[in-house]
């Protein structure tokens, strides 16, 4: 069979009845350094051993930071990829927590933020800055743009201490007055929370899970290990510290009777029901994470005046962290110089991918990666919750969380190609190719399958969606056509019916055979 009878195939057959995959493909991201604090880039597969629950692992597949490509993808006119710009590795997304936070205590914040993501621009980190409020992640600086268009923001609107600095050379100028403007609104209270300071603040622990799938799922196709800097006032969830499960927070009363809470003693703000509700979303944010390669560093957003966090709020940090293999920080010293030490230190990541249990029990799983050459140190989280259930019975849930979120999901690297509109009953049908290279894992070799979920929503100007794509693609192939495949890859060719006007596209594409998920936002003029 020809290859270019593959993809048409690929296109327009229907599914067949797809074996359910229970073997849980591990992907545990390792970062290495010397003894003082540098990087170290060039290490084989022989120099690390794994074990998994106790039991020793074969890497199957490895992946070491020289080993990345030294140049982004370049895209023609009409292109557009999820693909992320691999020259830039270490990367650190930095999101500010105002659900759990007061303005009062994080409006210093603020500007430390600003300046540490001008020192990591700097460093040629890819950088993200969010907020984390009730309207979701909002996203004031994106990594896509690139280090030298953080800086030039920065330059134009006077901010992180980069006021009369010369910007670089050849940056895109609507993108850095975009990102300036976005700066701006971060450094003047956007989105901050005038709770008062005698009130209560309302927690809300699904939030920051979600938020954690977000950045796990954005940054699974990032080079090396990646940071999380979570700032905030408070976790809003207790993490069990031999399961490390999720467990409901505790009402404390050290005085008199208080809301049925006797002086003394505690009780759980979570009844039984509501737990396990959210167990399975804890575990999904923390495969997500595991997967991406990401550690998170809690740090306690409080000004010098401010009272500081208790016992319990830092040991619910400190287990975070830990479970990430990530570190917490609490107290009113400066803590992003260090992690910015660290983050120079996570270049040195290298991918083990082995082989999990089939069908494992969904308890923690602990992973030990150990070094065969002494004097070097590894960074890795302390271990995973295996995939539950077949990755297809979590479709909908999934792709609606990859829709909405305004991070470009890379666990699926894909381009887009917009070929042509026609005209079609008063609207356009615009015309694409989406294409998926040989290497992106979507085709399971053992069965020779591919079963993929492709998505796409338009919305106008004014956010209404005004046009929508939802297909499956996939088959099985003749055994033939398997290296074809890996060499040549697949294309999709698909269209949408959408009105005359400026839109955005929202593509997700997911794979049911494993549950990655790769997504796009594009902008779109029809005419």
């Amino acid at each position: 069979m020809k290859i270019r009878a593959i993809l048409f195939c690929l296109t327009i057959c229907a599914l067949l009845a797809l074996p359910a995959i229970a073997q849980d493909n591990v992907r545990l991201v390792v970062s290495v350094t010397s003894g003082d604090g540098a990087p170290v880039r060039d290490l084989k597969k022989t120099d690390f051993t794994v074990q998994d629950a106790g039991k020793p692992r074969t890497i199957d597949n490895f992946v070491a930071p020289a080993a990345m490509p030294a140049a982004p993808p370049q895209q023609g006119a009409g292109q557009f990829t999820n693909a992320p710009d691999v020259t830039h590795s270490g990367a650190i997304f930095v999101v500010l927590d105002t659900i759990h936070t007061r303005y009062l205590d994080e409006r210093d914040v603020r500007g430390m933020i600003l300046k540490f993501m001008a020192r990591a621009a700097e460093s040629k980190h890819a950088v993200t800055l969010a907020i984390l409020s009730d309207k979701g992640l909002s996203v004031y600086h994106d990594y896509r743009s690139g280090p030298d268009v953080l800086l030039a923001a920065l330059i134009k609107a006077g901010l992180g201490g980069m006021k009369g600095v010369a910007p670089p050379p050849g940056v895109n100028d609507a993108l850095v007055t975009a990102d300036a403007t976005r700066l701006t609104a971060f450094s003047k209270g956007d989105l901050s929370n005038a709770t008062p300071q005698e009130q209560l603040v309302r927690s809300n622990p699904q939030m920051p899970m979600t938020m954690f799938q977000d950045v796990g799922h954005a940054a699974y196709g990032l080079p090396g290990r990646k940071a999380l800097v979570w700032v905030t006032n408070a976790v809003p969830f207790d993490i069990d510290p031999k399961t490390f499960n999720f467990v409901s927070p505790k009402d404390t009363n050290r005085g008199v009777d208080v809301n049925g809470v006797a002086a003394g003693g505690s009780k759980d703000v979570l009844s039984a029901d509501q737990v396990k509700k959210i167990l399975p979303v804890w575990r999904a944010s923390m495969r997500a994470l595991f997967d991406g390669g990401v550690a998170v560093y809690p740090v306690e957003a409080r000004n010098s005046f401010t009272a500081a966090s208790d016992a319990l709020m830092q040991g619910r940090m400190k287990l975070l962290a830990a479970v990430t293999g990530g570190k917490a920080f609490y107290g009113a010293n400066d803590p992003f110089p260090e992690i910015l030490q660290i983050s120079n230190g996570n270049v040195g990541g290298y991918v083990l991918g082995f082989a999990g249990e089939s069908n494992a029990n969904p308890e923690f799983h602990r992973v030990r990666a150990t070094l065969n050459k002494p004097g070097l140190a590894a960074s890795a989280p302390e271990g995973y919750f295996p995939h539950e259930g077949n990755p297809k019975s979590h479709t909908p849930e999934e792709i609606s969380l990859a829709l909405q979120s305004q991070l470009a999901y890379t666990e699926i690297p894909f381009t887009v190609q917009f070929t042509g509109n026609e005209d079609t009953a008063g609207k356009k049908k615009v015309n694409m190719t989406i294409s998926l290279g040989g290497d992106t894992g979507v085709l399971n070799e053992a069965t020779r399958t591919v079963d993929l979920v492709v998505i796409a929503v338009a919305k106008d100007a004014k956010g209404a969606t005004v046009g929508k794509l939802n297909e499956g693609a996939g088959g099985q192939f003749p055994p033939e056509a398997v290296a074809q495949i890996k060499e040549l890859g697949f294309q999709l060719k698909r269209s949408i019916e959408v009105p005359v006007g400026d839109l955005t596209i929202h593509f997700v594409i997911r794979d049911n055979q494993t549950g990655r998920m790769g997504s796009l936002i594009v902008p779109l003029k029809v005419q």
